[in-house]
This record gives structure tokens, C-alpha cells and sequence, in this order.
């Protein structure tokens, strides 16, 4: 005898959700509004609108610019509003015959706008995705999205304006422009966890991204006319044109329910090409903060043996590696720990007279790898975990070739604390 309850689900539904926000150290609050409607079509399609206002502390470029002086501690406003709708199954062009039912496979479209206010600027962001998920099986899952679509028009403060003005660095006068990208891009992962036992287990997580091909063909078969610069325009606006990779692999060797060591390696680069010379800023790759290099501030590492002091703009690369080691164990009650080492950096695949150092070459990138070490303190409260990580670095790529070994010149200052909501990773 086979006995089955269902319980109806509300058709409507809306929430509203509070959240503490890190990006990378960087603290923030936010405030999210949800509205779900799960059949607006008869079929178990779910529309979804969501409404955020945030709050974060981010870093200022500048400092002696008239723009960062009395700035308060949440410098950063953001809002923004998305619509999207979720079907439980492949739309055209797929054939869904072809795949199985244990498949499980969602269509998602999604239409964005967003707007973040800065001392040193204002972004408007508008963006709109068509992609597939599935899994193919309990640990393999599948994302593609043949349309991912982002604009991003920038307003610069006149102060901040002048500041890039008198930047001689191209690399960072392009992060602060406007941007078309029109990116295909497809995800794998792979995870072996079974949550119902304690047992070792592995996650990799592999994306590939383009942009800008089509663009790039339909310019040359019409004979569109370049700008200034050199490069086909949309509306006056640049797009994008790149190929990105990366990969990111974890294995948890679970010796307790309390203890654990965790390993993590993340390969990555990406290549501009055709229509650009630079990667976009949303594309790009960073050193450094809570979630990689904790021994370094956010975006302040590298690239390569580049060193400016003086230099505070975010810094970023078309190559990344790092790899990073934890030993996580108990304290007392909900109070945990972690001993941790990083080693990694970023570097750019050309040569640029603005970063000397920063390239990457097979003969002393090697030499390049920063390295730190650290302890970490979690709060563990199980519905989520309030963390704090105290790191100091142990090789500097920015030092002298011969001086990059730092432990015998630490100083209280030079520890990194970086705050964080979860596992680093």
C-alpha cells in the first residue's frame, strides 16, 4: 500500500530579507524585496521580482583627492530592480525528448537594472540572460547561457575625472568607461559531498566564457566604421571582446564531524582580443582579501613583482593562480577555528610599461608567488557563519628579488584582518 500527501503551495509569496554582505573584506548591508508568483503560466513557471538597496564600505581612490576627505563608513549606495521566470523545462531551440526526466532541466530569462553610487562615480548597470541548468546527474550539473548581456554606462565625479586624467596607466583609465559585453558562457560542476555521510569528498567548478564574436563578424561583413580609438562601437559604446577560463578545485579530507583540512587550487585567465585590448572590470582577475590571498587587502596584489606604494587603485590581471591549505577544528561549543597558508598572485599576458613586473613569464613566475599565513576565529551559529581571519604575509613579490622572504622584518602592522560571513571557500 502506497500512501502520497501533497500540501499545495501558495501561489503567491513575498519576502523581505535583511543580509550582512563581504566582498573581499569589505563590509556592507542590504535590504531585499521578493515577490514569486510559481504558476503565472498554468505550468509551474515561476516569475520572480526582486528590489535590493545595499549599503558596503568600499575603498577610495584617491586619498588626497577632495572627494575621499569626510567620506563616511558606507560610502557605497546600490539598488536595483530584476524580473525573471523560471521554467521547469528546456524551451526552443531544445528538443526535450532527447534528454531524460531525471534531468531536471530549468530555462531561465532574466531582465536587470542596477545602480551604484560611489564618491568617485556613478554606474548604471542594465543586463539581461537566456540560459539552461541541469543536472545530469546527483553530482554532475550543467549551465549554459547563450545570451548574457551586460551594459554599464559610467558618470565620473569631476575630481576623480581629473584623477584618471593625469593616470598615465591605460589599464586603469578603461576599467572607469563604458562597457558593452555580450558574453556566452558555460558551466560544469562537479561535486561528490554527501551531506548524509562523513566521508572525504570533492568539488570542481569549470566555466568558459566569450564575448563579442558575433559583434566583431556582423561589424566586418558591414563595413561599420571604427571610432578614434580603433575600435567598433554599439550606440557610441566599445564592446567587449574576450575569451575567459577557469577552474577551481577542492578536496575536504573530513577526519572528524568537527575536523577537517581543506585543499583548494584556482587556475584562471582570460584573453582580450579583436574589438578590445583590455579586459572589462567585471571580468578581470583580483588578488588578495577574504576570500583568496587574506595576507594581502583587497585587490592590492600584484600583478606579478609590480610595485607602487603609492598605488591604490584596484589592480587587476588576465591570469590568476592560487592555491590555498586550512586545517579547520573546534574551540569550544559554537566557537571554531582554522590555521590557513595561501600562496598565489596575478599576472597580465602583456606587457605593460605602467606595471613593470607584471607580465607573465615561464622563467620567474615561480619567483612571483606571494605567500601568507594566518589563524582564523568562526562563530558557527548553523544557519550561518561569522568569520574573522588574521593573516600576515610570509613572501612578498613586491620586494626585491633577494628580500621577498618577510618574516624576519614583521611588524604588528602588518597583519591583515579580514571579516567574512562563511567559509573562505
Amino acid at each position: 500500500d502506497c500512501s502520497i500527501e501533497l500540501t499545495k503551495t501558495k501561489l503567491h509569496s513575498n519576502t523581505i530579507e535583511t543580509e550582512l554582505t563581504n566582498s573581499g573584506g569589505r563590509p556592507g548591508i542590504g535590504l531585499n524585496f521578493t515577490y514569486a508568483n510559481n504558476n503565472i503560466f498554468r505550468g509551474s513557471e515561476i516569475l520572480r521580482l526582486r528590489a535590493k538597496v545595499a549599503l558596503e564600505a568600499q575603498k577610495v581612490f584617491g586619498d588626497n583627492a577632495d572627494y575621499s576627505t569626510s567620506t563616511p563608513f558606507f560610502n557605497t549606495i546600490e539598488t536595483g530592480f530584476e524580473v525573471s521566470i523560471t521554467f521547469p523545462r528546456f524551451l526552443l531551440p531544445v528538443n526535450q525528448e532527447k534528454f531524460p526526466k531525471y534531468f531536471r532541466p530549468k530555462t531561465t530569462t532574466s531582465l536587470g537594472f542596477g545602480y551604484e553610487n560611489r564618491p568617485e562615480y556613478e554606474r548604471w548597470q542594465t543586463s539581461t540572460a537566456f540560459g539552461y541548468d541541469w543536472k545530469e546527474s546527483e553530482r554532475k550539473r550543467h549551465q549554459i547561457y547563450p545570451f548574457d548581456w551586460r551594459l554599464n554606462n559610467v558618470t565620473l565625479s569631476p575630481e576623480f575625472e581629473q584623477e584618471l586624467e593625469d593616470e598615465p596607466n591605460d589599464l586603469i583609465k578603461n576599467q572607469y568607461t563604458d562597457n558593452l559585453i555580450m558574453a556566452i558562457r558555460y558551466t560544469f560542476t562537479y561535486n561528490t559531498q554527501d551531506i548524509r555521510k562523513l566521508q572525504n569528498f570533492f568539488y570542481f567548478k569549470g566555466s568558459l566564457e566569450t564575448a563579442g564574436n558575433m559583434l566583431q563578424l556582423g561589424s566586418n561583413l558591414a563595413n561599420v566604421s571604427t571610432d578614434s580609438a580603433g575600435q567598433y562601437t554599439i550606440f557610441s559604446i566599445p564592446f567587449a571582446q574576450y575569451f575567459k577560463v577557469n577552474s577551481d578545485f577542492r578536496f575536504f579530507n573530513v577526519i572528524t564531524k568537527n575536523n577537517s583540512v581543506a585543499y583548494r587550487l584556482f587556475l584562471g585567465t582570460g584573453v582580450p582580443y579583436g574589438n578590445a585590448e583590455i579586459l572589462p572590470l567585471e571580468v578581470g582577475f583580483y588578488g588578495g582579501g577574504a576570500n583568496g590571498m587574506r595576507g594581502w587587502p583587497y585587490r592590492l596584489l600584484g600583478p606579478g613583482s609590480y610595485s607602487n606604494p603609492s598605488d591604490n587603485f584596484d589592480r587587476m590581471g588576465d591570469i590568476q593562480l592560487e592555491a590555498n591549505l586550512e586545517l579547520r577544528f573546534p574551540v569550544y561549543s559554537f566557537i571554531k577555528s582554522a590555521l590557513f597558508a595561501d600562496i598565489g598572485n596575478i599576472w597580465l599576458i602583456n606587457k605593460q610599461e605602467s606595471y613593470p613586473g607584471g607580465d607573465f613569464r615561464l622563467n620567474r613566475f615561480y619567483k612571483e608567488l606571494a605567500v601568507d599565513i594566518g589563524i582564523g576565529l568562526r562563530l558557527d551559529f548553523n544557519f550561518f557563519i561569522l568569520r574573522v581571519d588574521f593573516a600576515i604575509p610570509l613572501v612578498d613579490p613586491a620586494k626585491p628579488e633577494n628580500e621577498r622572504w618577510v618574516m624576519n622584518k614583521w611588524q604588528l602592522s602588518d597583519i591583515i584582518i579580514n571579516f567574512g560571513i562563511g567559509y573562505p571557500f
